[in-house]
């Protein structure tokens, strides 16, 4: 899902704004708690907790960079 997001056209604001609004549902689904909460991915494994660790911060990568460009224009 992240990879499709990502590579959707994002050179207007038309075009981002429903990527944005799919990351920050990501970043807010209770469905998502367990998998995400920091609490959830201490328990984790630690190969497990690496991956969604990095899947995480490639969601918020993302998504701060969308909002950015959203506010440069």
């Amino acid at each position: 899902d992240l990879a499709r997001l990502a590579a959707m056209p994002r050179d207007h604001a038309t075009q981002r704004a429903p990527i944005v609004e799919r990351l920050k549902q990501l970043r807010e689904d209770p469905d998502l708690a367990s998998v995400r909460d920091d609490d959830a991915i201490a328990a984790m494994p630690v190969d497990e907790a690496g991956k969604w660790r990095e899947l995480w911060t490639d969601v918020d990568t993302r998504l701060m960079a969308l909002v950015a460009a959203d506010e440069s224009r």
